[in-house]
């Protein structure tokens, strides 16, 4: 007994200057040795129920950071022991915090459906503590899979819902702006969207948040790009470069990254924009973050296309797709099959094209009437009878073949 009662207070003591080390870090991400130690304590911590309350205190100190790493699935699971011993311990508000971080990794690796499993039983732990700016966060990480996985009523619907339980300057609000604002862009409602954005851009300015202007600048660059304001866009995205690059975020980096590109290339830049976009992809493919890779890959299938590298083009597409079937995206893989297409078009390859469009079309057929696919649908459908022209134009000699356009 003696040396368990060593070991115990070795740990407290080890928990307390790791959560000193964390809050000492800022906004900056762990470094590789203070995750090593971290696995070793929360490891430890599963199996000293005497010591919970300094295990409390870490925890809470380090899920500001847990999206910050670049290997996030690592943390997993420890979290899974934490949330175990949470149900021996009764400790319903940590078990709420635990689920809601296991949830929201599972969403940054792209695995929505433990994703949403996870962040229910948040949702409903959160409801059972009458905690109502937990039930906030967890409708609002519920409204990203909804997002994620086409299902843009109930985001907004959930998003709704956060605000609902939020007071009137609660920073979360922001991310319930956020999740309008979205929705607003895949209803093409720009005006709207950038309203939401700036709301979202608002909140995080009057918190003094670095990490959350930063996004917030980088959400509201795709609005400005389709208001035909990309060198607003791309002031807005350079900002926001140099705010992550400040604080070390490597994830958010890349992702403005990426968006700098789309707004590159909408500025005809396309050099410029096809160097963002292989940068982006080599740091997401670190951080094996699927969501944004598919993203990445989408992007970069359009620019080789109009840089009339059909090869290239095909090939990445055909990445971006075996994505996007994994992340289970149906409008987002529609859309990169289109883009596939329409590059097999312009090889000629009219039979194959017709496959895709033909197989997008079905797809897509049971959300035709959404206010967000019904534009899309309408496009597959369109491209599909081109297609097939293009076909039947090759069987009849002395007819022309048709040219399809980039």
């Amino acid at each position: 007994m003696a040396g368990l009662d060593i070991f115990q207070r070795q740990y407290g003591r080890a928990a307390d200057i790791l959560v000193q080390q964390i809050e000492l870090s800022g906004p900056m991400p762990l470094t590789a040795e203070m995750h090593s130690r971290l696995y070793a304590a929360l490891a430890n911590g599963c199996h000293l129920p005497q010591m919970w309350a300094s295990t409390q205190r870490l925890l809470r100190a380090l899920t500001p950071k847990l999206e910050l790493s670049s290997q996030r699935t690592d943390w997993l699971p420890y979290l899974h022991a934490i949330a175990a011993q949470c149900q021996t311990l009764h400790d319903v508000a940590l078990e709420a915090a635990c689920a809601l971080h296991i949830g929201h990794l599972y969403y940054l690796g792209g695995e929505y459906k433990p994703a949403q499993s996870w962040l229910e039983q948040a949702r409903a732990h959160f409801e059972r503590l009458a905690d109502r700016h937990g039930q906030a966060r967890a409708l609002n990480m519920l409204a990203w899979v909804a997002l994620r996985t086409g299902n843009s009523a109930t985001a907004a619907e959930l998003a709704n819902g956060a605000l609902d339980r939020l007071d009137a300057h609660d920073t979360e609000r922001a991310h319930s702006f956020y999740t309008l604002g979205e929705v607003a862009i895949l209803q093409q409602e720009w005006t709207e969207a950038e309203a939401y954005m700036r709301q979202s851009l608002r909140f995080w300015e009057d918190a003094g948040d670095k990490r959350g202007v930063a996004r917030g600048l980088r959400n509201l660059g795709p609005v400005l790009v389709n208001l035909q304001d990309p060198d607003a866009a791309i002031a807005c995205y350079e900002r926001a470069m140099a705010l992550f690059t400040e604080i070390n975020d490597a994830s958010n980096l890349a992702i403005t990254q990426m968006n700098l590109g789309i707004a590159y290339r909408k500025r005809n830049e396309h050099q410029a924009a096809l160097q963002l976009y292989t940068q982006a992809a080599g740091a997401f493919r670190q951080m094996q973050d699927h969501l944004n890779l598919a993203k990445v890959y989408t992007n970069m299938g359009i620019l080789l296309r109009m840089l009339g590298q059909y090869h290239a083009a095909a090939q990445i597409q055909n990445e971006a797709i075996a994505l996007w079937r994994k992340l289970d995206n149906r409008r987002s893989l529609c859309n990169v099959l289109d883009g596939l297409g329409q590059t097999l078009m312009l090889q000629g390859q009219w039979d194959a094209a017709a496959d895709v469009f033909q197989e997008a079309v079905a797809l897509l057929a049971a959300d035709q009437n959404d206010a967000t696919c019904a534009g899309l649908y309408d496009l597959l459908r369109a491209h599909l009878q081109q297609a097939t022209t293009g076909i039947q134009q090759q069987q009849e000699p002395g007819i022309t073949q048709l040219s399809a356009k980039a």
